[in-house]
C-alpha cells in the first residue's frame, strides 16, 4: 500500500497529512480484526517498522519498504517460514551504475537528502504558524534546518538512537519563549523517537505478535550498551524497558518529565553483563498522563528514549 496505514512517530499524520490514510486508528483497526497482520507502504520512504494493537487481541505491524531514490537507499527482504513467522532484513544499496564523481554512493545519495531537507525545513520553518510554519528568522530557520535534517536521517535508516547532545539541542527549542521554536523542538523530538518495534532486522511471530531483532538474537553476550524503546508505547498501565549492557557496571534508570524534571530513578545498582528488563507501572509512581523521558546512564553511556501514558 502506498500510504502508512499508522504513524511511523508522533504528530505524523498532523504535521504530513497525505503520508498517512485518514482516520488510520480506525482502518487499521479494521484490517487487524479482519485477520490482516503485516501491510508494507512506501510513500514516506523509510526503513521503520511499527505496530498497533487492539482490546481483542488482534494486532498490526505496518513496514516501511524503504526507497532506492532516498537516502539511504535500502529495500527489504522478506522470508515467511513454517512456523508461522517472517523475518524482515534491510539492505543498503552501496554502488550503482552511474557517475556519481568523486563520492561513493553512499556519499552521494545522502549529500543528495541533506541539501534537500535542507533547504525544504529553513523554507517551511519560516512560513507563519497559520500556514503550517514556524514562523522563525531567517537566521533560525537555517539552524533548525541543519538539526532537524539529521532527525530525518536517523528516521529513515530507523533504529534511531537519542544522543544526550542532540536532547539538549532539542531542549534548548522545547524550552524556548517563542512558540514557534517549542513546535519545532516536539517536531524533532518526534523525528528521533523510534515508536516499538525495532526497524531494521527482525522475526515477526504472526500469532503472538512478537517481534524479535535478529541481531540481538545472535548474540549470546551483548557487545554493546542498547537501550530499547520501551513496549508497549503508548502505554496504561504498565510497559517494559529493556536494556543491554556489555559489561558489569553501575546501572542508573532515571524517568523525567518534559521540561527536563527528574520523575523517578527506576534503577541505580551494580548490574551484570546481559540483557535486562525494567516493568515500569504507574500502580508505583503518581503519574499523569503526557510524555515522559527515560535515561540509561552506565560507565559512559547515555542514552535517552521517549515514552507516552495514556490514561
Amino acid at each position: 500500500m502506498h500510504h502508512g496505514l499508522l504513524e511511523h512517530f508522533s504528530g505524523q499524520k498532523k504535521n504530513y497529512y497525505d503520508f498517512v490514510v485518514d482516520d488510520f486508528q480506525t482502518v487499521s483497526e479494521m484490517f487487524a480484526k479482519n485477520g490482516l497482520k503485516i501491510i508494507f507502504t512506501g510513500h514516506f520512504h523509510a526503513t521503520d517498522i511499527t505496530m498497533n494493537s487492539f482490546a481483542d487481541s488482534s494486532f498490526i505491524f505496518d513496514i516501511e519498504t524503504g526507497s532506492l531514490v532516498s537516502f539511504p537507499a535500502s529495500f527489504r527482504t522478506i522470508t515467511l517460514n513454517t512456523d508461522s513467522t517472517v523475518n524482515i532484513s534491510t539492505t543498503r544499496i552501496k554502488e550503482i551504475n552511474f557517475d556519481t564523481g568523486d563520492k561513493d554512493f553512499s556519499t552521494y545519495s545522502e549529500d543528495i537528502f541533506v541539501s534537500f531537507f535542507n533547504g525544504l525545513i529553513a523554507y517551511q520553518s519560516q512560513l507563519p504558524l497559520v500556514y503550517g510554519g514556524y514562523g522563525l528568522s531567517e537566521s533560525d530557520a537555517l539552524e533548525l534546518a541543519v538539526v532537524k535534517t539529521e532527525g530525518y536521517k536517523a528516521h529513515y535508516c530507523g533504529d534511531e538512537i537519542l544522543d544526550t547532545m542532540t536532547l539538549d539541542v532539542i531542549n534548548t527549542y522545547l524550552n524556548s519563549d517563542i512558540s514557534g521554536k517549542v513546535l519545532a523542538g516536539n517536531s524533532m523530538l518526534a523525528l528521533w523517537t523510534d515508536l516499538a518495534p525495532s526497524d531494521n532486522s527482525a522475526i515477526i511471530n504472526l500469532k503472538s505478535g512478537n517481534l524479535t531483532n535478529i541481531d540481538e538474537e545472535k548474540e549470546t553476550m551483548p557487545s554493546k550498551y542498547i537501550l530499547e524503546q520501551n513496549y508497549p508505547n503508548p502505554f496504561n498501565p504498565s510497559t517494559e524497558i529493556k536494556f543491554s549492557i556489555p559489561q558489569n557496571s553501575n546501572v542508573k534508570l532515571e524517568l523525567f518529565n518534559m521540561i527536563g524534571e527528574k520523575v523517578a530513578t527506576l534503577i541505580n545498582e551494580e548490574m551484570a553483563a546481559g540483557s535486562h528488563n525494567y516493568q515500569l507501572s504507574i500502580s508505583n509512581y503518581q503519574l499523569s498522563s503526557g510524555i515522559y523521558l527515560y535515561k540509561l546512564q552506565s560507565g559512559s553511556f547515555v542514552q535517552t528514549r521517549k515514552l507516552m501514558l495514556l490514561k
